[in-house]
């Protein structure tokens, strides 16, 4: 039986054609997948920028805090200044001393200067003390704030390794789906290409059977024509 010389070169086509449509199909599937990675990538990145744009404030008034609170650890206490309480305090204490020697017939005595001495000198101390709480009190507000800028760099630094670790991720995604549409598509190119081979060699062999068929049909008819 002969070949038919329409059917062979169409399943030839025919599988071609699907390689190229596998092909096809592979590219764009791939390409749909690594465009929406880079959306999610995209979208992450906008908001990390978002989240930076929120936390600014919070950061800047803390670095401005915290150079406030170095220039004045830095510039110390300064000048040792009284208490508004101190000289009320100490001219109570004196005249109660003064009192007291005046009724033990102390007064003046080297007992009684010894007792004002050492009344004056922790009354002093313990000014002394109230001026440097005073500083340090002065000192709090700064440290709250220097805080607080610390905190919001400390949440968007985390914030920053959490986004560059999802966006690592999500690019190795990326990678993966185009190197797997390039796979899908050599895979495709090589199927379409095995089936063409296969139905050009099947289309050769059918070929040659007709041609030996065709020669012993002409041979038949050559001995009836000798006869």
């Amino acid at each position: 039986m002969g070949a038919d010389p329409i059917t062979a070169p169409v399943l030839i086509g025919a599988a071609v054609a699907g390689g190229l449509i596998s092909a096809g199909g592979s590219i764009a599937g791939g390409m749909a997948q690594a465009g929406a990675i880079e959306d999610s990538i995209e979208a992450q990145w906008a908001m990390y920028r978002q989240q930076r744009e929120d936390f600014a404030p919070w950061r800047e008034t803390g670095v401005r805090a915290l150079g406030e609170l170095e220039r004045r650890v830095t510039a110390g206490p300064g000048e040792y200044t009284q208490s508004p309480d101190y000289r009320f305090l100490m001219e109570q204490g004196t005249e109660a001393l003064n009192r007291n020697a005046a009724a033990a017939h102390t007064l003046d005595s080297g007992a009684h200067e010894k007792a004002l001495l050492s009344f004056g000198q922790g009354l002093a101390s313990t000014d002394y003390d109230k001026f440097l709480n005073r500083y340090y009190q002065s000192l709090n507000p700064y440290q709250s704030l220097a805080g607080v800028g610390q905190t919001a760099t400390g949440q968007l630094a985390q914030i920053g390794s959490n986004t560059a670790l999802n966006v690592s991720n999500a690019q190795m995604e990326q990678g993966a789906a185009r190197a797997s549409s390039y796979y899908d598509l050599a895979n495709s190119f090589r199927g379409g290409l095995s089936d063409y081979m296969f139905l050009n060699a099947l289309k050769g062999s059918s070929g040659g059977s007709s041609g030996g068929s065709g020669g012993g049909a002409g041979g038949g008819w050559g001995g009836t024509i000798v006869s």
